[in-house]
């Protein structure tokens, strides 16, 4: 009798998690996590219309519990800021210090100089540098870190945004609650199997349950650090102090000059190195060709024999 009993309430717990799908599609098509809500008070033994109709809301169940972490409101602050900086190494190596002193993550880094020439004769540096930074700043000093950026440079761009993700959190922290209480009560009954069918039922249903435990904790385990940290993306702009100076015309004349000179130079030197690259492909064409000459045109043409029959015709009309 026994063993009729844990098979009958294997069998309900597998329709159980059948009715937890159906609910899960609707809670989904509502906006929510996917998933059946079960009391605490939830008996597997019930009959399946009973299993499959107890669901909770997630207003019924925050009115019922005085859980702070189904109470409390979730937030996620976000921010944007550009900087502009005529002292650029300065101004990045105090902004990471800042970062640093404050509990701030550095996530993501990337720099870049837009100096593509600096290889050339001149010794001036014509580019300008950039920073990217994408920072996780603890939330409780976020407003602070957003308007101290003003110390670094010129605030240029300056956005932040926040999302309540309070009704997220605690879906799936409900989740969570429910498959806990069905991990714990498979568990019992892997305790009490008697026979091997049973243990393999409950084994297979028990691996699912906790599947999908250790996906949610993930979820909420993410949402958890999107709260404590919120995220920054700065970009630092190296910028050129601005002259007005304009050169005279005798000076236009002299630079015009110089450049001239250096573009003829260069173009010159790559003259010759292409010449250098060209000449054994020039020797071999020229080689070719005065073997094609010789042969097609001094086949039919003979200087040397019109030069002597003109000769001899000369001299036969002297004889005559």
């Amino acid at each position: 009798m026994k063993k009729m009993n844990l098979i009958a309430a294997a069998f309900l717990l597998i329709l159980a998690g059948c009715a937890g799908k159906s609910a899960s599609s609707e809670t989904a098509a509502a906006g929510g996590y996917n998933g059946a809500y079960y009391t605490e008070d939830a008996e597997y033994d019930a009959a399946p219309a009973q299993i499959a109709n107890e669901s909770v809301s997630f207003e019924d169940l925050k009115e019922e519990s005085d859980d702070p972490v189904l109470t409390s409101e979730k937030l996620v602050y976000s921010g944007s800021l550009t900087v502009q900086t005529l002292k650029y190494d300065e101004t990045v190596s105090g902004l990471r210090n800042y970062i640093h002193s404050n509990g701030g993550i550095v996530e993501y880094e990337y720099e870049y100089d837009t100096d593509y020439n600096w290889y050339t004769v001149t010794d001036a540096h014509t580019g300008t540098r950039h920073l990217n930074l994408t920072v996780r700043i603890p939330t409780e000093k976020f407003e602070t870190f957003m308007n101290d950026m003003d110390g670094y440079g010129k605030v240029v761009s300056r956005s932040s945004s926040v999302e309540n993700i309070t009704r997220r959190y605690n879906d799936v922290s409900v989740q969570i609650e429910a498959l806990e209480i069905q991990q714990a009560r498979l568990l019992e009954m892997m305790d009490k199997a008697e026979t091997i069918e049973d243990m393999i039922l409950v084994e297979q249903r028990l691996t699912e349950v906790q599947t999908s435990l250790n996906s949610y904790k993930t979820q909420r385990e993410s949402m958890d650090t999107d709260v404590k940290y919120s995220t920054v993306t700065m970009t630092v702009d190296e910028v050129k102090e601005y002259s007005d100076t304009h050169p005279n015309f005798f000076q236009q004349i002299g630079e015009a000059f110089k450049d001239g000179m250096r573009s003829f130079f260069y173009n010159t030197e790559d003259l010759l190195i292409a010449f250098v690259y060209m000449l054994p492909y020039l020797v071999i064409l020229g080689i070719i060709i005065f073997f094609l000459v010789k042969k097609q045109v001094f086949k039919n043409f003979h200087p040397f024999r019109r030069r002597k029959n003109r000769f001899e015709e000369k001299k036969e009309k002297e004889i005559l």
